[in-house]
């Protein structure tokens, strides 16, 4: 279904999965925009083509503000100042309407088998998650976790990640739960010193 003026939405998340999920069945990746509140409310919200406007320029071997040279990276560029969108407005029922977009993308779109690999598209699974730390737990790496969801899931664009995704996941995981272990050590010797 393509998203039309005046489509109504009950919340900010059903716009942005039906607008992802339109994304992903045409072939493009959706950049969540900037919005305005009001009232502790967002009031308008933009969602656009990940490949919308254009990246700043890096120099290379920039300086910081301390004299200090910095490492930059060589990134792809990937904007091509694609104007696709959507805004969408509350409205007095407390309904999300869009009013406002382009259709119209200046770049070519992905194809099919490949689309399971746009950004916008992807995510780890709960699946995913346990596989993956039961395969730590059996001292099995994050690339042999990341295979045997592939088989499991039967092929890849099924897994709806990619392997860097799980190994993100996992270190942010596995750091998470080592502060929150710091914090129980750290409140029982406090407790203890009492």
């Amino acid at each position: 279904m393509k998203p039309k003026l005046g489509m109504i939405f009950d919340t900010l998340k059903d716009v942005e999965e039906f607008y992802k999920s339109y994304a992903h069945e045409v072939g493009f990746s959706v950049r969540v925009g900037q919005h305005k509140k009001g009232n502790e409310e967002i009031l308008i919200k933009r969602y656009y083509c990940s490949r919308e406007g254009y990246r700043k320029e890096n120099v290379p071997n920039a300086s910081d503000e301390s004299g200090k040279k910095r490492k930059t990276h060589n990134v792809m560029e990937t904007r091509c100042g694609c104007q696709a969108h959507i805004v969408v407005k509350l409205g007095s029922d407390k309904k999300y309407r869009i009013i406002s977009m382009v259709e119209e993308h200046s770049h070519g779109f992905v194809s099919p088998d490949k689309r399971h690999l746009l950004r916008s598209n992807r995510r780890v699974s709960e699946r995913a998650k346990s596989t993956l730390f039961n395969c730590h737990k059996a001292s099995i790496g994050t690339s042999q976790a990341y295979r045997l969801l592939h088989v499991s899931e039967g092929g890849f664009e099924n897994v709806r990640c990619t392997k860097r995704d799980l190994q993100n996941y996992y270190v942010t995981s596995e750091s998470k739960s080592r502060m929150q272990m710091h914090k129980c050590l750290w409140h029982n010797l406090s407790e203890r010193r009492k």
